[in-house]
């Protein structure tokens, strides 16, 4: 396991430096000698998606799960490569595996909704929205999204509610404050509306 360890550290330093190739070289390398439970095809596939290249991340996050299949981390990142890659799908399925591992991890819940937006699940992407925010009361992507949802389904008080709580998170996101005006102004209206009916 020391030379696991050693090996990643140099590959990570390497990667660094911009010695892509190099980096990638040694964890082969030192995987080749032995691995336990994925631990070096894991970080070969950590460094290959923090360089765009998905394919290859994605096989050798199969080959860390190949390994150890209850690599929490691993099929987490796989779930993050395949939706980066434009597989919302199979993401989906990674995500729903990494949730019987690990069920109090925010950033996953917020990613699946991401990807179940890009498939058209919505209501699902506002369950899973609202399950990010349930464990992280300050995820201001998480409280974002499900204002935007809540815009979208005409629930302008809901929107408000949440996108308050969003910018009260991170009170220079320009993004929440846009939003968060625009979901005052049609609460605003939709009141107006209200009194207007006879």
């Amino acid at each position: 396991m020391l030379y696991e360890l050693a090996a990643v550290l140099r590959a990570d330093e390497l990667s660094q430096k911009g010695k892509l190739e190099e980096s990638l070289r040694l964890l082969e390398q030192a995987d080749d000698l032995g691995s336990e439970g994925g631990f070096l095809a894991y970080n070969r596939a950590v460094i290959l998606q923090q360089n765009a290249k998905l394919d290859e991340a994605i096989a050798a996050y199969r080959k860390a799960l190949d390994a150890k299949p209850d690599f929490y981390e691993a099929l987490f990142n796989l779930g993050n490569a395949l939706a980066d890659g434009g597989r919302p799908d199979e993401a989906i399925d990674a995500y729903e595996r990494a949730r019987k591992l690990n069920d109090k991890d925010a950033d996953l819940y917020y990613n699946w909704a991401e990807a179940l937006e890009d498939t058209g699940r919505n209501d699902e992407a506002i369950l899973r929205y609202k399950e990010a925010v349930r464990l992280n009361p300050n995820h201001t992507l998480a409280l974002y999204n499900l204002g935007r949802r809540y815009i979208e389904k005409h629930q302008h008080g809901a929107a408000v509610e949440t996108l308050e709580k969003a910018h009260k998170s991170d009170e220079t996101n320009k993004d929440v404050a846009g939003l968060l005006d625009k979901a005052r102004r049609l609460m605003a209206e939709d009141v107006a509306n209200e009194t207007r009916i006879p």
